[in-house]
């Protein structure tokens, strides 16, 4: 980037319109440089408010059939039958744990997509049963992967 307009996405919630370094500031998940720092800021999710839009494209090369979502134009959230949409909240609360236990280091969890009767595989509807299903894999370090990037501003190397 190299102004504030090449990072307006136009949703404030994933990224500020702010141009810094040349990239833009894109909100995320990671440990602050300086917690202490004035600049830094804590964003708490609400749980209620997330939605994750699941977009997928299957190909079964042995029968040659295709499903996709990724041409939906609109999300549908669950609990709707074609749901291609779903909230956080309902994601974490299938693995059987609570917000609280995940909020102050994340987590690590799978969304597994369980198709039923696919078209052409003896279906006579050609109804696929769409069930979406969450696991969590690891709550007790969370997201922590950490890489630095270190960089130099004005003769001052910073994180």
């Amino acid at each position: 980037c190299t102004v504030a307009e090449d990072c307006d996405i136009r949703d404030e919630n994933l990224q500020k319109a702010n141009c810094s370094n040349s990239r833009c500031m894109r909100r995320q998940w990671c440990p602050a440089e300086d917690p202490n720092a004035t600049v830094t800021e804590t964003q708490w999710l609400e749980f209620d408010k997330v939605e994750l839009w699941f977009q997928t494209f299957l190909h079964f090369h042995k029968f040659q059939i295709e499903m996709t979502t990724a041409d939906e134009d609109e999300p549908l959230l669950f609990p709707h039958a074609r749901a291609n949409t779903y909230r956080l909240r309902d994601l974490v609360q299938w693995t059987n744990l609570k917000p609280a236990d995940i909020m102050e280091n994340g987590a690590v969890m799978i969304a597994n997509v369980k198709l039923e009767s696919p078209a052409g595989l003896g279906s006579e509807s050609g109804r696929v049963d769409v069930q979406v299903q969450s696991h969590d894999v690891d709550t007790r370090t969370g997201y922590n992967h950490v890489y630095n990037h270190f960089y130099y501003e004005d003769g001052v190397r910073k994180r």
